[in-house]
């Protein structure tokens, strides 16, 4: 139950980074600025969704990672680390200032800089994510068939 929940929620940031990144991305190409306005309303909720299933899926691995050790489990350690930084102390705020400028219709240069700097971290957490369920389904398969982490599966 414990690694159902840990990639349920899991999935659901890697969701919600992903629809959050699509969202502005639209908005910004093709609405209006109210559309906008509230994409970014929607996108600061988000981010506290975001940190909260963030911090259930390292409390969830944590609990899974004291029965096993090794590389990769190691890896996801680190990376999960990151992710938590990067969306905590710079997407957090980043989507706090944006939808403030966003609300005040101020889409100048203070609002296209953080912007842009959200996009960039959005990808990386994207790819971080992305890496840490990729070793997740390799951990499940090795358990599956009974592989400790220090060897290799091959296919």
């Amino acid at each position: 139950m414990k690694t159902v929940l840990h990639a349920m929620f899991g999935t659901i940031a890697l969701t919600l980074v992903f629809a959050s990144l699509l969202a502005s991305l639209v908005s910004e190409l093709w609405y209006s600025q109210e559309i906008i306005s509230e994409v970014k309303a929607l996108t600061l909720q988000g981010m506290l969704l975001l940190v909260l299933t963030l911090s259930l899926t390292a409390i969830y691995g944590l609990v899974l990672s004291k029965k096993r050790q090794g590389n990769i489990i190691q890896a996801k350690k680190k990376r999960m680390i990151w992710i938590l930084l990067i969306a905590t102390l710079v997407l957090l705020p980043i989507s706090y200032l944006l939808s403030l400028h966003a609300q005040t219709e101020r889409l100048d240069w203070l609002y296209f800089v953080p912007q842009g700097i959200e996009y960039i971290f959005d990808v990386i957490i994207l790819i971080l994510l992305g890496l840490n369920f990729i070793d997740g389904v390799k951990l499940v398969r090795q358990s599956a068939v009974g592989i400790d982490d220090k060897q290799t599966l091959k296919g």
